[in-house]
């Protein structure tokens, strides 16, 4: 035989070899892996039209701060009108009883003073 035979027989061999091993066992392997990298990516193209859907549902900061002006409202919570107009009402209160305590007092010193005096 000659060395090309001989270098004909080896890359029919390698040949061989590379169709059994890579075409046969590999190709197969690798044509799944393809497939589930293209289901993953299929499923991560959901995902941001999903984050992208949620985006767009999201409240704006108008529609926030509305949002939380109503609940303030509607959660009865003291107003600054509110409370000023109850601590008028307290120091009003406050004044009368005071006036009112005075002239009691007054009135019972003056009638213990007409008392002995009469």
């Amino acid at each position: 035989m000659t060395t090309q035979e001989d270098s004909l027989k080896k890359l029919k061999k390698e040949y061989e070899y590379f169709k059994d091993q890579v075409l046969n066992k590999e190709l197969p392997e690798f044509r799944t892996a393809i497939a589930v990298i293209e289901e993953r990516s299929k499923k991560l193209e959901e995902l941001d039209e999903m984050l992208d859907e949620m985006k767009e549902k999201m409240p704006r900061e108008e529609r926030i701060a509305l949002i939380a002006k109503e609940v303030i409202q509607q959660s009865d919570l003291a107003t600054k009108e509110h409370v000023q107009s109850e601590l008028q009402g307290a120091k009003l209160w406050i004044l009368i009883t005071a006036i009112g305590t005075g002239l009691t007092f007054l009135g019972t010193a003056t009638s213990i003073v007409q008392l002995f005096l009469l």
